[in-house]
């Protein structure tokens, strides 16, 4: 089994309007701000604590699960969270989601056309970076069935979808992204 080569620390990848960094101790109040104000996107919809949030993080098992912040590159303000979860080193798989974007905030640094392809430049770059940096060969992800905006999403950048009750599950393999 091969070792996990990410460094863990800085800048795991950029956009032309974002990077996708890392979390810091520092950043999770801002973090937790950011959940509970967008927790109905989440399975959990609890309200959390900012002292619950510091123990979720500690007992995070970096790397096969992660949290990284979203940050405005022109000047670092946290605009969202992204991360993964399951990453099986031996399947070479694993869960990605966890996706929240301050739209309100992102609006007052960029234009409405940016916010609109925010989402799906943020997505391509995790996934991307999923293939060729964790050295996945499928990629999973899952919405509640009444995310309406993540489900068209992940539509619309090719990922395959299967409808349950709660749950709308996607997948794309290695092959299936080199093709897109």
């Amino acid at each position: 089994m091969k070792k996990n080569k990410i460094k863990e620390t800085g800048t795991l990848f950029e956009t032309n309007l974002v990077k996708i960094d890392w979390f810091k101790e520092s950043d999770i109040k801002t973090i937790t701000d950011l959940r509970n104000k967008y927790r109905n996107n989440f399975f959990d919809n609890q309200k959390l604590t900012l002292k619950e949030s510091e123990k979720w993080f500690e007992k995070l098992n970096i790397p096969k699960e992660s949290l990284l912040v979203i940050r405005l590159k022109t000047n670092c303000i946290i605009i969202g969270i992204i991360g993964w979860s399951n990453w099986n080193f031996k399947t070479k798989t694993a869960e990605f989601g966890r996706l929240i974007i301050d739209y309100k905030t992102v609006l007052k640094y960029y234009t409405k056309k940016d916010v609109r392809i925010l989402p799906n430049t943020i997505i391509k770059g995790i996934i991307n970076f999923g293939f060729n940096q964790m050295e996945l060969d499928k990629i999973y992800t899952k919405s509640k069935i009444d995310n309406y905006k993540s489900i068209a999403i992940q539509k619309k950048i090719g990922l395959n979808g299967k409808k349950g009750d709660t749950i709308f599950s996607f997948y794309i393999t290695k092959k299936e992204w080199k093709r897109k």
